[in-house]
């Protein structure tokens, strides 16, 4: 009896180690991150717009970082110094060039409305407002002329496009009743960004990403609104024809790799990304994009240092992307055009701002994203604990907006890390300054990512997708009240 008791206990242990991640270690380099997110998010990056001087400026710094970590080139491809370069249309819009009209009436840009559409559209236009939005029937095909209130109109828009467009509503024409000085700031808003230009893939054929079917959107002026409720009438058609110019430019790519020591497993790859590009400028007048995400840039080439001289079955792929600003394109072309097939991709871990907010939380996707949530959740999960972290599930209603999204919509089993939104009044503003940013938050989060990629280059089996049974009862630490909201 005292036998068959002993070697129950025995494997019980021994389960319970099978379950546990190994405790990979690492110290990293905190003064080193700093001076790199300092230059990332400098004047000499120029807010590191996608395909703009800034961002090559950037991706070279990247490069010579990665060489110097002693990061190796892909076998058989192209590459030139790290780098992979991808074509881009880039689509200007001339409102000289457009043409909006309503029967036989005949709205002008500028003066009557504002938008960044770049596609032309055509429909039977509805007319609604706040009250019909509680029994929206099928829109399918049809425009809107959606007329709001006096109410924030920033929040009246997003509660009113999520229903019509899922009634089928093709575009949506904002009107208000009462237009007063928040409508005349938002029209202004509109006005000084209408100009910026949309870059695309050229023929890009991959996984569609939901939700981003193109819709027309525009705002109407005061004078705009009275001239078409003077013109509306039922069955009446909305035509409207983009103006734009277009040109291909160049967007550059930074990717290096750790080749794995086993016969076999050194074939997989687990694959580590962040992008660097950010929303561009000039050297006088940028956005700097410390958080976002030079944060995660800075945090990825600190782990290409520290894993560089590590020992590890699978092969670890340095991905730094541009182009996540403008609908994710750099990891989309990434992988329309692998340097290594898909199928041996076999996980992604994405780190994208990790530079603000408490110390010792973190939020993780996917946490609850059905047929998204992976070993590498359980693998976070348990790192995490034996690190003393608070774990949030808050990243999941990011999900679609990483770089990660695009490996996981192809089948790879994917991981975000962020930091909770932090400040959300510097998100995209030239106030995410690299004096903000919490380096030791960095830290924590490259510990975290350095035992989360060991563990998975060196298991046995690639990550597998959990069952809903397997990961519905896991609990997750509740961020504080209004934080990244």
């Amino acid at each position: 009896m005292k036998f068959r008791t002993s070697l129950m206990v025995s494997i019980l242990m021994s389960l319970s180690l099978v379950a546990q991640t190994p405790p990979y270690k690492v110290e990293p380099n905190v003064a080193r991150m700093k001076k790199d997110l300092y230059y990332l998010a400098g004047p000499e990056c120029m807010g590191r717009g996608t395909g703009e001087v800034g961002q090559t400026v950037a991706a070279a710094y990247i490069a010579k970082e990665f060489k110097a970590a002693g990061l190796e080139l892909i076998k058989g491809t192209t590459m030139n110094d790290y780098l992979f370069s991808y074509p881009l249309k880039k689509t200007t819009v001339n409102p000289s060039k457009m043409k909006m009209t309503l029967g036989a009436l005949s709205l002008n840009s500028g003066r009557d409305y504002e938008t960044m559409a770049s596609t032309n559209f055509e429909g039977e236009l509805v007319r609604m407002n706040g009250s019909d939005l509680t029994q929206v029937g099928d829109l399918k095909g049809k425009m809107v002329l959606m007329i709001l209130g006096s109410e924030n109109p920033m929040q009246a828009m997003q509660s009113a496009s999520r229903p019509l467009m899922q009634a089928g509503a093709i575009g949506i024409l904002y009107g208000w009743s009462n237009f007063g000085p928040d409508q005349k700031k938002l029209m202004d808003t509109l006005k000084s960004q209408g100009g910026a230009p949309r870059l695309s893939i050229p023929n890009a054929m991959g996984p569609a990403r939901p939700g981003r079917t193109p819709r027309f959107t525009a705002w109407l002026t005061e004078e705009g609104l009275q001239k078409i409720q003077g013109a509306f009438s039922e069955g009446l058609k909305v035509s409207f024809q983009a103006g734009t110019n277009e040109e291909m430019i160049n967007a550059t790519n930074v990717v290096g790799v750790i080749p794995g020591t086993d016969p076999v497993l050194k074939n997989e790859y687990v694959v580590i990304s962040a992008h660097h590009d950010h929303l561009g400028g000039t050297k006088e007048d940028y956005y700097p994009g410390a958080d976002d995400d030079a944060s995660g840039t800075t945090g990825l080439m600190e782990l290409a240092r520290q894993l560089r001289t590590t020992k590890n079955k699978r092969s670890i792929l340095f991905l730094s992307v541009s182009g996540e600003e403008k609908g994710l394109l750099g990891s989309e072309s990434f992988l329309l055009n692998p340097p290594i097939p898909l199928n041996q991709m076999v996980a992604n871990v994405n780190i994208d701002m990790i530079g603000r907010m408490e110390t010792t939380r973190v939020d993780v996707a996917p946490a609850r994203v059905e047929k998204g949530v992976s070993e590498l959740t359980q693998y976070a999960r348990e790192i995490a604990t034996s690190m003393g972290i608070n774990l949030t599930a808050e990243a999941d209603k990011y999900w679609l907006r990483s770089d990660h999204y695009n490996f996981f919509k192809r089948g790879i089993p994917a991981l975000f890390f962020f930091d909770g939104m932090g400040d959300v009044l510097d998100y995209h503003q030239k106030t995410d300054t690299a004096d903000k940013i919490n380096y030791e938050k960095i830290a924590l989060i490259v510990k975290m990512t350095y035992g989360l990629l060991r563990t998975t280059a060196n298991a046995d089996k690639a990550p597998r997708i959990l069952e809903k049974s397997e990961y519905e009862s896991w609990t997750w630490a509740t961020p504080p009240t209004g934080a990244g909201q």
